[in-house]
């Protein structure tokens, strides 16, 4: 990465995920020690309510660009970008990207170059059918250089797209706790003197882990902390959740990004393994580093106490990261340098729109629509009635007056 580049990374940062957000602190930390970068300021659900904490970290840590929501925006503020990387984390997963999604690079077109960096497709196999398939492994075919996350990844790149691809490692493993001790000393915190710091996605895992054996155990020892949210409910602020992480005597977690945070840190864990978020994805991180597979429970054991009773070596765990670091430093040297090749224009169908929306603003007899964000859209008259369904939500025949004005204006 000799040469100075402005690069735009676009993944899935939009969103109350500690995970998302760092893999995009991460990505801009490696790439932007030699080049300008900014992140993709792309809202890809507008319905999330982004929590406060959330928005200060990526004020005062991520460059992000002007808010950018449609393909004619994205266009226009990647017009003098040399690159854009897409990744990490699940950019490929259609579970969480329509086809239609600025991931997919559909709306990039010209000499520019497109890479991957760490993509994940989240799951074993590839969600979409044959119409899918097909519009997918077009787009994916206009990248210049593909690297994924998991080794699933790349036999989904290669028997169903065709394509080759490397495994790398996800951001946040190409970075030391030094390089998070900034996010940490920007709002220091108290943590108790000896806990178990716990991250839990799926709510029934809590209550499974409450009624297990292994908590009887360790809540004997240690004070047990959610460390995602406080005692009053709310989501704590990421440098918190990284600073309950590094100061935890153990970690239980049932998140991939939890898992690689004790890793980082030297944490013993257990990760609760869970199949709709996406095995693959833990199975391909044990196996990358080295890990037994007896740190991940298919579920937590009334009976069974003994999850910590051996503990994990970090040496050779922190071996194979270095080796990694190695191979996915390499990959970015290389498809930073390539020539990129010409992408051609591929034309914005107008049978789905992309409509700003705020929030939408509940009355007796409608609901009337405020702009803002983007979400794609159909709309189609109610019978019977003055309104008209967008998705699945309805509004009124005024609102949609404004708003077809609107659109007949791009």
């Amino acid at each position: 990465m000799e040469k100075h580049m402005n690069i735009g990374i676009l993944n899935l940062q939009y969103s109350n995920n500690f995970g998302a957000i760092l893999c995009a602190y991460s990505i801009k930390y490696i790439i932007g020690e030699n080049n300008t970068v900014c992140i993709v300021n792309y809202i890809s659900d507008s319905s999330i309510n982004i929590i406060e904490k959330f928005q200060i970290f990526r004020n005062q840590f991520l460059n992000m660009g002007i808010c950018a929501n449609t393909d004619i925006a994205l266009s226009k503020f990647y017009a003098n970008l040399d690159a854009v990387v897409v990744g990490s984390d699940q950019v490929f997963r259609l579970a969480y990207n329509a086809v239609k999604s600025p991931n997919f690079m559909e709306w990039m077109h010209g000499k520019k170059l497109f890479i991957s960096y760490a993509a994940s497709f989240g799951i074993d196999h590839f969600e979409g059918g044959s119409l899918a398939r097909k519009k997918v492994g077009k787009l994916l075919s206009r990248f210049d250089a593909h690297s994924v996350r998991e080794s699933s990844g790349v036999h989904i790149m290669k028997n169903t797209f065709g394509l080759d691809a490397i495994q790398v490692l996800d951001p946040t493993l190409l970075l030391d706790p030094k390089d998070y001790q900034p996010i940490i000393d920007s709002e220091p915190c108290a943590q108790p003197e000896k806990y178990v710091g716990v991250m839990f996605l799926d709510d029934e895992h809590w209550d499974e882990f409450r009624a297990s054996a292994l908590y009887k155990k360790l809540s004997a020892e240690y004070e047990i902390v959610n460390i995602c949210k406080d005692e009053q409910g709310e989501f704590r602020s990421v440098p918190q959740w990284l600073s309950y992480i590094k100061h935890a005597s153990l970690m239980v977690t049932d998140s991939f990004h939890g898992t690689v945070f004790s890793i980082i840190y030297r944490k013993q864990f257990i990760t609760r393994a869970t199949a709709n978020r996406g095995n693959a994805r833990l199975e391909s991180l044990c196996s990358t580093l080295d890990i037994p597979l007896s740190r991940f429970c298919p579920s937590f054991d009334k009976k069974n106490d003994t999850q910590f009773d051996t503990p994990l070596d970090f040496a050779p765990v922190w071996k194979r990261i270095e080796e990694e670091r190695v191979v996915s430093l390499d990959y970015l040297k290389r498809s930073l340098a390539m020539e990129p090749t010409y992408k051609e224009f591929i034309p914005v169908r107008r049978d789905r729109l992309s409509i700003p929306i705020l929030s939408i603003e509940e009355r007796e007899h409608d609901k009337r629509l405020l702009l803002f964000g983007c979400i794609p859209v159909v709309c189609k008259p109610l019978k019977g009635n003055s309104m008209y369904l967008f998705g699945k939500i309805a509004f009124s025949r005024e609102t949609l007056s404004g708003l077809k004005r609107r659109l007949l204006k791009r």
